[in-house]
């Protein structure tokens, strides 16, 4: 209801800006004491209209979206259709948290997941979903069963492994051209929706953002046995 009541807001306030923009640069634009300043005006309000409209077009589906679990995978049902994604034709899962503040005291998080398939097909599971909290962890546990027997098979056939914006393979963790060897590692740790990867002594190797990390739940199970304990 939060996100629902912000929405409106928000959508709302942009148009109405958008609205008042377009009219004040076609009142005077085409006037003789006009200047080019108006054009500007007029082609702004114009692009924040058509964003705001395609943002609530995008919130309508979003809210209409309705997800039915099953034994192999979910459907989900919208304007466009059911559509029906199996537990082993998923291929990733991007996880992603936002606290809302107002006066820097927190006072709702937004929870994303973004699911792809095989083939490429994506959907986002956010905060419009009623219970996606509970329905992200059902996601995250069936996808694991999985998704993590694939990647140890890969990692035990010498393969690296990606998982978004870092890898691992038996050398150790890999971020771009750079590798953290295992005999390095120290562990890892979250705050601020970023991800730190520890070296020796606990020396910060590397920050990424936890959203772009692919099946970050995979990743932890994987290194947890590497993590000195």
């Amino acid at each position: 209801m939060f996100q629902l009541v912000v929405g409106v807001i928000l959508f709302t306030a942009l148009g109405a800006l958008g609205a008042y923009w377009l009219f004040q640069g076609l009142t005077h634009s085409g006037k003789p004491d006009g200047h080019s300043g108006y054009d500007m005006v007029k082609w702004l309000g114009a692009a924040i209209l058509v964003v705001d409209v395609a943002l609530i077009a995008r919130a309508v589906v979003g809210f209409s979206r309705r997800i039915e679990l099953y034994r192999d995978g979910f459907v989900s049902y919208s304007f466009g259709g059911p559509e029906a994604f199996r537990w082993s034709d998923i291929e990733s899962v991007h996880q992603r948290s936002v606290v809302y503040s107002v006066n820097f005291a927190p006072v709702a998080k937004f929870q994303s997941f973004t699911v792809r398939r095989k083939d490429g097909k994506r959907i986002d599971l956010n905060s419009n979903l009623e219970g996606v909290s509970k329905l992200g962890k059902v996601v995250l546990s069936e996808t694991y069963a999985v998704l993590a027997p694939r990647c140890q098979k890969r990692l035990e056939q010498g393969e690296e492994v990606p998982f978004g914006a870092v890898s691992i393979s038996a050398a150790g963790l890999k971020l771009r051209r750079c590798l953290l060897p295992w005999a390095d590692f120290t562990g890892v740790d979250f705050s601020d929706g970023q991800m730190r990867v520890r070296g020796r002594k606990g020396w910060t190797w590397c920050r990424v953002p936890v959203k772009r990390m692919a099946n970050l739940h995979v990743l932890l199970s994987l290194i947890g046995d590497r993590q000195p304990h």
